[in-house]
This record gives structure tokens, sequence and C-alpha cells, in this order.
């Protein structure tokens, strides 16, 4: 039995065992290691600094008004702010019986959820400093 939770999964081994199977279809792994803002796919030719005048951009490109853009954009923001929490959530639930540690460097090791803490607080900061919160 395999449980999937986005690119985190559990295998049931047998005999009530479970093991965190291996990080998979991951596109942009920053978010895990927590140094990292890059898309794995480009947005406008840019995979990293993405402001919000390249979504104006191409959303004008393919027309699609300011105001259409704009309600998407809120709409994406709060879906984040909203859930991001829940997989933090479960990150630590799964923490309980099995560390999922990310190496912060050579010699140091975090839990996995510290690092989406991490990342969750940095984007909500981001966000409420460019007016979208």
């Amino acid at each position: 039995m395999i449980l999937k939770l986005k690119n985190i999964s559990i295998i049931n081994i047998g005999r009530d065992k479970y093991r965190l199977s291996p990080l998979y279809d991951l596109i942009s792994n920053g978010v895990y290691r927590g140094d990292s803002d890059e898309l794995g796919l480009p947005l406008g030719g840019k995979r990293h600094n993405i402001s919000i005048d390249d979504f104006y951009d191409i959303a004008q490109r393919i027309d699609i008004s300011r105001l259409q853009t704009e309600k998407s954009i809120k709409r994406v923001v709060d879906i984040f702010v909203d859930e991001f929490p829940k997989y933090i959530d479960k990150s630590r639930d799964i923490e309980l019986f099995e560390h999922l540690k990310v190496q912060k460097n050579r010699y140091s090791f975090c839990l996995f959820s510290e690092n989406l803490e991490k990342f969750y607080q940095r984007r909500v900061k981001s966000l409420k400093q460019r007016g979208f919160l």
C-alpha cells in the first residue's frame, strides 16, 4: 500500500511497518532545501527572480485583462496561505514515525517541516510587503 501526499509517499513494507519512500516527481526542490525560489519550468523565459509584472506581461500577451489577472493572483495567494500550513502539518505527522531530515550544510541537518515552515513564513512576509495580504 502506498499513501501519496503531494511528493511525499509512505510505503507499507508489511507487518504494519512503514517507510518513507524517496522523494520523486520534483520539478523544483528548492522549497525542500529552503534555499531557492527557482521554478522548475520557465515563466516568460525566466526561472528565478519572477515578479508580479511577469505574470501581468504574460496575461496581457494572451489577452487576459489586468483585473482578471489580479483576481486570479489573489485566488492563488489565498489558497497558498490557507492550504500550505496543512502540508506542513502533514509533514510533521509523518515525522512522528519517520524523521525527514534535510541537510543544511555538510555537518548539520534540520527537519523537513522546519524548512517548509521557514519557506512559508518568508512567502507570507513577502506577500504582505507587496500588498497581497
